[in-house]
């Protein structure tokens, strides 16, 4: 059996941090426990570090008749993909797509179809994303997002001490909602709930103006705190998001394709408050996993987060279903020989 050679974001021993690099750690881990050798090259923070691309070429060049899993953005790995068709490369090549963007760039013409035309096999998060690239003549297969799933954290007794703790974990930008979750809070503060909840982000920061914007923002909110990047490699990381009530994740990212943040929460059996924005409504059962608002509805976002902290029993009671619900993405259920035999990995 050929090895394989996996690029794309790889955080490594690194914390975990987006989408994209949480994915191809699951399905690094994944392939290995089903027998394959995987050679990870990663291609994470490209334009700092432009090394990575040389290194990348020169793997393919070391490893002539490795598979290939091209795991990333177009943005991060289409001069790959157009190098491996200008080289005419037979090589088994798969390239597993992240976010939702992608597919409308090829289907618009802003990536140009013909480039794919020697990826042996595509994978897609959606239907309507394999639909899209069927119009340019593409084939694809359906594959949701995916965790391993070897630790499920015991939930804990919440709001015992009549606080409701609400978590984010995403990356640290206005589009993923955080803004709009920082002025419910003060609106909630302002009605007089502040002693019966709180805010905790996790998450980084990609612009340093945005940061010391947030945080100032932030400053005179006791009950609303950044924690940092929460790392769910390990057990306590799991623990610790357990001890939340809820989950809020009312995004509007453009590139948002199906949130591996969301199987996270199910796994700690946090509902989450998510908009309705792509993949969400497909992954929130509504009124058993979470609730779906209205996308970019800042007044909806407070009516929720406020029926929370006042009925936190209706909440509470969707947890076990939420811990339940997360095993249909266990990566046992979703990577097989089966699957891998469709990509001939």
């Amino acid at each position: 059996m050929n090895d394989i050679l996996l690029i794309g974001g790889i955080a490594g021993d690194k914390p975990i941090i987006g989408g994209e690099t949480g994915k191809n750690a699951n399905l690094i881990a994944t392939l290995r426990d089903c027998g394959r050798t995987v050679i990870p090259v990663s291609l994470l923070q490209l334009q700092q570090h432009p090394w990575r691309g040389v290194a990348a070429v020169c793997k393919l060049m070391m490893h002539p008749k490795a598979n290939v899993i091209i795991s990333s953005s177009l943005k991060r790995s289409g001069w790959l993909i157009k190098l491996l068709h200008n080289t005419k490369s037979k090589r088994n090549i798969c390239y597993v797509g992240t976010g939702c963007e992608f597919s409308g760039k090829i289907a618009r013409g802003e990536f140009g179809a013909e480039y794919f035309k020697n990826v042996n096999s595509i994978i897609v998060q959606g239907e309507s994303m394999k639909k899209e690239l069927a119009t340019v003549g593409l084939d694809a297969l359906v594959l949701p997002n995916f965790k391993q799933m070897d630790y499920l954290p015991k939930l804990p007794e919440r709001a015992r001490d009549g606080v409701v703790k609400f978590a984010f974990m995403s990356r640290m930008n206005e589009k993923k909602g955080v803004n709009m979750i920082i002025d419910c809070a003060k609106k909630l503060n302002q009605y007089g709930l502040d002693s019966k909840f709180c805010v905790n982000f996790y998450g980084a920061f990609e612009d340093k103006a945005y940061q010391e914007e947030i945080m100032k923002s932030i400053s005179n909110m006791p009950n609303v705190k950044y924690k940092g990047i929460l790392n769910l490699r390990e057990h306590v990381g799991y623990d610790t998001l357990a001890e939340h009530t809820v989950m809020l994740f009312p995004t509007f990212w453009p590139g948002e394709g199906f949130p591996g943040v969301l199987i996270d929460a199910m796994m700690a059996g946090l509902p989450v408050i998510a908009s309705d924005w792509h993949f969400n409504p497909d992954i929130v059962d509504e009124g058993k996993t979470g609730i779906i608002i209205p996308n970019q509805n800042k007044k909806a976002l407070y009516l929720v987060m406020k029926d929370v902290i006042e009925n936190p029993q209706k909440y509470l009671g969707m947890a076990k279903y939420c811990q339940q619900k997360a095993k249909e993405y266990d990566t046992k259920n979703v990577i097989n020989e089966e699957f891998l035999s469709k990509i001939k990995m």
